[in-house]
């Protein structure tokens, strides 16, 4: 059972909802209660905190890794776009997007 308490899946892009939501049937296999404590980007990556540490932080990991590789905004496959202060992992359409505004 997971616990998201003030964390959600809006905490990120919308592009990787479909790995929290696979991070989450990670999670839900296994019998205690498990608390989020954060999810967040961070350096263009998903960063994703809870209160249990044995089996899950390697499929945590793995996750995270992949998120990496995934547009945070649509999902497509990216890249990291350091052309602006605040780093992130998108698609070329939607670096395009974002470096078009002012």
């Amino acid at each position: 059972m997971i616990n998201w308490g003030h964390c959600s899946k809006d905490d990120v892009g919308p592009g990787w909802k479909f790995l929290l939501d696979l991070l989450e049937w990670h999670l839900d296999q296994v019998p205690e209660q498990i608390d989020v404590i954060q999810v967040k980007e961070k350096f263009g990556g998903l960063r994703f905190y809870v209160n249990y540490e044995t089996e899950l932080l390697e499929i945590i990991n793995i996750i995270e890794s992949i998120s990496q590789y995934v547009c945070e905004q649509c999902g497509n496959p990216g890249k990291l776009d350091t052309s602006r202060y605040w780093m992130k992992t998108l698609c070329s359409d939607c670096s395009n997007i974002r470096n078009t505004r002012p």
